[in-house]
């Protein structure tokens, strides 16, 4: 996490209060959902040409909706997932595409957000999976039909959420879905459903596990890259509600922070600590996944063996597609959502922390129909003046 502000103006504008950073110094909008519930559009063309296979996986590599570097997919991995692509086209069925996303959202970083139930992003995000199937039936007019795999029940004892949350979470989700219209387009299951019907599992994850445990210990240099990132991932997740504003400005460095004092640098070391051993734990379990089972492919494809397995993070050997949008690297449960222009514009996440470091610049947007009562979305706005676009969106 980087801070574009300085301590004392950190400690200035960063207010805490019940272990919460306080929103009310911005700007308020009040809205009804309607306003943000614009018509499902395309994300992108292409040209009539070619085979239908050929033409839906153009539409699906398009910029505007994979993510990734084109080496991510080989010409293997491409093969497969157009063999896949192929079986449902010959059988005019709307094409299968099966993903793992929607945890939890969770406070216990105050510096990331201070809602439990889904906002703007989660509503963006199901939307986007809407706005990718409209692209396709341009040129397939079967579709695409989306099997999430809810990852909440499977990781939040991982990092303590309590049940009833994730459950309440889950429940604003499928009420998203509804609102949109999508319940025929998406369906919801359960990864740790998988999780529990494989025998194997748990022993493979604990064997992972202890292996990065040792290899932390010893040489943590030498992990690879995924290690460090989820590191960094997990250090924004530890629990810290319990600290001071000036101990929050410290522990949102990403290295220790040497000029601090001796406590401060100690809590660094703890946090960093409780974040290595959820990184283990996660990333085992994750690895696990992809190798257990009678066959050895995964307990996901294993599931679902007609889909295709995608990503909302790029990695090797999966396609993977923008949750949100281009713009932002981060997912819904990651921070907080800021709509940027007012038209055709686009949602990113941040942290928390960001919007209120600089007060000017956005506005806190509440809809009426939410339960929480807490900031929806922020809108970016330019000098005072919401930023302007040409488009659809009405706040």
């Amino acid at each position: 996490m980087k801070l574009y502000i300085g301590k004392n103006e950190f400690l200035q504008r960063i207010i805490v209060r019940d272990s919460e950073l306080v929103t009310d110094g911005l700007q308020r909008k009040d809205i009804s959902l309607s306003q943000v519930l614009y018509p499902i559009r395309p994300l992108a063309s292409v040209a009539n040409i070619g085979s239908m296979l050929e033409r839906i996986w153009a539409l699906l590599s398009h910029q505007a909706i994979r993510r990734g570097n084109s080496t991510d997919l080989m010409p293997d991995h491409v093969a497969d997932y157009q063999t896949r692509l192929q079986t449902f086209i010959n059988a005019g069925a709307p094409i299968q595409l099966v993903f793992i996303g929607f945890p939890f959202k969770s406070n216990f970083n105050p510096l990331k957000t201070n809602r439990h139930l889904p906002d703007l992003g989660e509503l963006y995000f199901l939307r986007r999976l809407l706005q990718i199937n409209s692209t396709v039936q341009q040129v397939y007019p079967p579709g695409l039909n989306w099997i999430v795999l809810t990852e909440g029940e499977a990781y939040r004892e991982l990092v303590g959420m309590p049940a009833d949350e994730v459950a309440a979470y889950q429940c604003s989700i499928c009420q998203f879905a509804s609102t949109l219209g999508a319940c025929d387009r998406i369906t919801f299951d359960s990864l740790a459903r998988l999780y529990g019907q494989c025998s194997d599992f748990e022993a493979a994850a604990n064997q992972l596990e202890e292996k990065l445990r040792e290899q932390y210990a010893h040489n943590p240099t030498a992990l690879p890259q995924e290690f460090h990132s989820m590191l960094w991932t997990m250090r924004q997740s530890v629990d810290l509600r319990a600290c001071s504003t000036e101990e929050l400005y410290y522990l949102a460095a990403d290295e220790l922070p040497t000029a601090a004092p001796a406590a401060i640098q100690e809590l660094w070391r703890e946090v960093n600590a409780k974040a290595a051993a959820l990184t283990c734990r996660y990333l085992a379990m994750n690895q696990a996944k992809n190798v257990v089972g009678p066959t050895g492919k995964g307990i996901v494809q294993e599931a679902f063996p007609a889909a295709c397995y995608v990503s909302i993070t790029p990695k090797v050997g999966r396609y993977a597609f923008h949750a949100l949008s281009p713009q932002t690297r981060f997912l819904p449960h990651h921070g907080v959502p800021v709509l940027v222009g007012k038209r055709n514009g686009y949602v990113r996440i941040a942290y928390l922390v960001d919007v209120l470091s600089k007060p000017n610049q956005y506005r806190a947007v509440y809809v009426a129909e939410d339960q929480e009562q807490r900031p929806f979305f922020y809108h970016q706005v330019q000098n005072g003046r919401a930023n302007h676009c040409n488009g659809g969106w009405e706040v």
